[in-house]
């Protein structure tokens, strides 16, 4: 979602790769249908994402924890303004 750091559920793609098999190992056999990966990102979404990376920091980190989204998002809307004529970019034009 614009402006956020929110996921839009409606953006998701799924690859899901069974490391065991041969297609798996070389990514070329997706299985984003199979149940395993559907328990996975349910997982991701209801558990690792609210309760690990969303957890709140010590408050000593929280200033630069804001200044550092608001940079990020910054940059996401910059980058997000540019169409094919500005590319390539190297690192360091922003």
């Amino acid at each position: 979602m614009s402006g956020t750091t929110d996921i839009d559920l409606g953006t998701i793609q799924l690859e899901y790769y069974d490391y065991q098999t041969s297609g798996g190992r070389l990514e070329t056999d997706n299985r984003k249908n199979a149940p395993a990966a559907n328990v996975l990102l349910n997982a991701l979404l209801t558990n690792v994402l609210p309760n690990e990376l969303h957890a709140p920091l010590p408050s000593t980190f929280i200033p630069t924890q804001t200044k550092a989204k608001a940079q990020y998002l910054a940059y996401v809307k910059i980058i997000d303004q540019l169409d094919a004529s500005d590319l390539p970019l190297s690192i360091g034009d922003i």
